[in-house]
């Protein structure tokens, strides 16, 4: 039997609460509050989601790689950071 990886998930947290009105105000997010209590961020190239939730938490989920991974992770922070 092979075994491939075909989805990972990496978790991480800001250490403060986050602004969720001022992070839907950009183009490539989705924000529910009556359903979800998060942001969905989407990068498009990989196709990766980053919930990005008030309190800080983040999880990036759909890389193939550990580099696909760590990319997403820096792209959600900066733009976490420049917002905020």
């Amino acid at each position: 039997m092979k075994i491939e990886v075909v989805n990972m998930v990496g978790k991480g947290d800001f250490k403060h609460r986050v602004d969720l009105l001022k992070l839907a105000e950009l183009d490539n997010v989705r924000y529910n509050m009556d359903i979800n209590p998060h942001i969905a961020f989407i990068k498009v190239k990989p196709h990766l989601v980053a919930n990005i939730y008030y309190t800080g938490k983040v999880m990036v989920w759909g890389a193939k790689t550990e580099e696909e991974l760590a990319e997403a992770c820096t792209e959600v922070e900066n733009v976490v950071n420049k917002i905020l």
